[in-house]
């Protein structure tokens, strides 16, 4: 029995050119508001450097900090998170 070959990047996120798809996202949404406003140059360099400092914090962070973040400042919840209290409850009482 030959043994099988497993790649060491199976758990590595999807990647688009040199970025992963999450640290991506910064770069599309300033070149789609470069595109609306006529200024695809400018919104361009302006989304690369975002997503260099973005993907730096992102290696710092952890794994799903940006989720987090949403979640507590904003209220917004991805998925069910039936275990997890209202954010907008600052202080409990027990």
């Amino acid at each position: 029995m030959e043994p099988i070959k497993i790649s060491h990047s199976v758990d590595d996120p999807p990647k688009f050119f040199f970025w992963s798809v999450d640290e991506a996202m910064p770069f599309f949404v300033f070149l789609m508001v470069g595109i609306f406003t006529g200024r695809i140059l400018t919104f361009a360099i302006i989304g690369i450097v975002i997503t260099r400092y973005y993907g730096s914090f992102l290696q710092r962070a952890s794994e799903k900090y940006f989720l987090h973040l949403c979640y507590w400042n904003l209220g917004v919840s991805f998925g069910k998170s039936t275990i997890v209290p209202n954010s907008f409850e600052r202080e409990f009482v027990v």
